[in-house]
């Protein structure tokens, strides 16, 4: 279609519409839920049951958790209405995003594209079968960024207030947003299509705004008994182990890793390259970490535009992407550095950022087919192209773990009445019945655990690595009696032991 039959429809609803059916096809066969999943199911519990100080109490950052139990009052279970949430942030999500790139290019094709985009876009599509507050977070930081666009083009206390209320939204579900508001203003500062004296009153007009609203919602909260001093504390010292161990590592864990990168005899004459090939490592993990976050199909048309030049890349507006694109680096640089491992889901802002020149680079590869004596088999390419995606997007070919809800299933049914158990998969605490703090297992089973086990007590196990030597040990076996394994006794994914009497 050409510009003027999309310019008949808002383009941004029509993604909209189709993100809700591609997530109410994800509710209608949906997986298994991730094990973050019942974190938030246990604090929506406890947010019914005992009120907001309760489950914040629970959970540190409990307000994903208190969403969905706001909206499981309309008489849904903790699990649709967390899929509800979902379905209602993706769509946010897809309607920011096309919205970014059409406030990038007035050009109703490349919306268009837009819309395709990230409809296709396999990593962050993949998200919509799991239960994550990150979902929230990209969906209000993305409308932030549209309004940090629109505040940069035609500044007002309008734009700016909107800004600031969609980071404080993007806040509820992840902490890390408070960065983006408090830095991306920074970049007014070195905005080159500006003079330098109207760098600073933008600045100074969105600055005395963000941070004097970020004060004022602390006291605010402080008044509603909210202790936001306490609640930072809190979600810092998970991080305390990591940091303590990465600038003050005890001469024995720093033998230990020479030991294990270099071996026994190299270990004590490799000390001085130690930081190097650390810091080497960590620079792989951000990369394949970007490059998974991208997604493969998308890494590889970016390269091919990267090659052809069919990047857009106006720095005048192009400043606040880069802004929010700089200060994700920077948040991933430095978890990386402390915690020594990262997710893609920490990197996906900062990918999504990137995967915004897929339509330019897309309507580029169009412009130059027309004239190409090759011209249909490259648009037959990118039709085959778009359905890899959408297959590899909204279709899991991953292995079946209905064993978990069979295992699930046997425990319910055989467990005695003064019996307990324990197990190390979520699922099955969960779907048992037989685990109150189901949110709160542990995946790696101990000695020490099995020992104080009472007889008859039932162990349900899924047989990782850990757990397979532990039960190879001797005085182990000796406490457990076999019962049963799932999906079957010659594929124990998952075994089922009594406590035998001492």
């Amino acid at each position: 279609m050409n510009s003027a039959v999309w310019q008949r429809y808002d383009i941004r609803l029509l993604a909209v519409l189709a993100s809700l059916a591609l997530s109410g096809f994800t509710i209608l066969f949906a997986e298994l839920p991730n094990d973050d999943a019942y974190v938030y199911i246990r604090t929506a519990e406890i947010f019914l049951n005992e009120g907001f100080s309760a489950a914040f109490s629970h959970y540190g950052w409990a307000g994903y958790p208190i969403l969905i139990g706001l909206v499981s009052m309309l008489g849904l279970s903790l699990f649709n209405a967390a899929y509800l949430v979902n379905a209602g942030l993706f769509a946010l999500l897809v309607y920011g995003f096309v919205s970014v790139v059409s406030q990038l290019s007035n050009n109703a094709r490349i919306t268009a594209l837009a819309a395709v985009t990230v409809l296709l876009y396999p990593e962050l599509n993949e998200f919509r079968h799991f239960i994550i507050r990150d979902i929230g977070f990209w969906a209000f930081s993305i409308f932030g960024l549209l309004q940090f666009m629109k505040f940069r083009e035609h500044p007002s206390n309008h734009t700016a207030f909107a800004f600031i209320s969609c980071m404080l939204a993007a806040t509820v579900f992840r902490a890390e947003a408070v960065a983006y508001l408090a830095l991306a203003p920074l970049a007014l500062l070195v905005d080159s299509s500006l003079g330098q004296t109207q760098c600073r009153a933008h600045f100074w007009q969105l600055g005395r705004l963000v941070y004097g609203t970020g004060l004022s919602v602390c006291l605010l909260l402080l008044l509603l008994g909210v202790n936001v001093f306490a609640q930072a504390i809190e979600f810092f010292s998970v991080y305390l182990p990591f940091i303590q161990g990465t600038f003050d590592p005890t001469p024995a864990e720093t033998a230990e890793l020479g030991r294990l990168l270099f071996g026994e005899y190299a270990a004590t004459i490799s000390q001085e390259y130690m930081n190097g090939v650390i810091a080497a490592g960590l620079l792989v993990i951000l990369i394949m970490t970007i490059f998974y976050g991208i997604s493969g199909p998308y890494f590889w048309l970016l390269a091919l535009g990267g090659w052809m030049r069919a990047w857009q890349f106006d720095r005048s507006k192009w400043l606040p992407l880069i802004a929010f694109a700089l200060v994700n680096v920077l948040i991933l640089l430095t978890f990386l550095y402390i915690t020594r491992y990262l997710s893609s889901r920490y990197a996906m802002l900062l990918c999504i950022l990137v995967v915004m020149q897929v339509p330019f680079v897309v309507a580029t590869f169009l412009d130059r087919s027309v004239n190409s004596k090759r011209g249909q088999s490259a648009r037959m390419l990118l039709m085959l192209f778009a359905v890899y995606c959408l297959m590899d997007a909204h279709i899991s070919f991953g292995r079946s773990k209905d064993y978990l809800l069979q295992a699930a299933n046997y425990t319910e049914t055989q467990v005695g009445a003064n019996s307990n158990v324990l197990t190390n998969n979520h699922t099955i605490a969960f779907f048992s019945g037989e685990v109150t703090d189901y949110d709160e297992v542990e995946r790696i089973i101990t000695a020490d655990q099995i020992r104080q086990m009472q007889p008859g007590d039932l162990l349900v196990v899924e047989m990782i690595s850990e757990v397979v030597v532990l039960l190879e040990d001797d005085q182990i076996q000796r406490m457990l009696t076999p019962q049963t394994a799932f999906p079957s006794e010659t594929e124990q994914r998952v075994a089922v032991f009594q406590r035998s009497n001492p």
